[in-house]
């Protein structure tokens, strides 16, 4: 690769992450621009490269952010069904939590912005509903309940569990994702039981 190229690229990484704090910090209206290059140790030219304004940096890691929630919900559980069904739940919430964790900033500006959007929290409740689907496709989801109640579930104990668990552990995934996954497995055992 080109040095130049490569010095452009790193640059770019550097405003992305420098911008990415600065929203997730302040939002849209109290991000400031020779705050984002001042961070990044660029100037504001090199922002001016990559975005034609703010809202325009803004938005597209917002979209970034939403598009990495999104398939990161849509995939927690199924990557361990295969190899570990009966832990899949665990497992996948555990990794989930180290997702959030590595990505933070990406994360907090989702959170901010997206995840209690009534429209955009319709989507991330579809991605985690065809999580659950191809869960009752390889059998491991036995419940009468259908896809979409059981991710509207999942969804409201990971809202609940993540606020009440992520200021005392933000390092932690184990203690922010088993408390969820044993709320969830008793919900699953509980729905799972015939009616009497």
């Amino acid at each position: 690769m080109h040095p130049q190229t490569r010095r452009r690229d790193l640059n770019r990484e550097k405003l992305r992450s420098s911008a990415l704090r600065e929203f997730a910090s302040y939002g849209l209206g109290e991000a400031k621009i020779s705050c984002i290059v001042a961070a990044a140790d660029l100037t504001q030219p090199s922002f001016y490269r990559l975005w034609q304004s703010k809202e325009q940096a803004f938005y597209e890691l917002l979209w970034d952010s939403q598009a990495f929630v999104r398939q990161a919900l849509k995939e927690h559980m199924v990557q361990f069904a295969k190899t570990n069904p009966s832990d899949c739940f665990m497992l996948g919430t555990r990794w989930l939590m180290e997702q959030i964790i590595e990505h933070r900033d990406l994360i907090h500006l989702a959170q901010q912005h997206l995840l209690f959007d009534q429209i955009r929290r319709r989507d991330l409740i579809e991605a985690v509903t065809e999580n659950f689907h191809h869960l009752r496709q390889l059998e491991l989801l036995k419940t009468d309940l259908d896809d979409r109640t059981v991710a509207n579930v999942y969804y409201a104990l990971f809202a609940h569990t993540f606020h009440d668990w992520w200021p005392d552990h933000q390092d932690d995934p184990v203690a922010i994702a088993d408390p969820l996954s044993h709320l969830f497995g008793r919900f699953l055992q509980t729905a799972s039981q015939p009616s009497p």
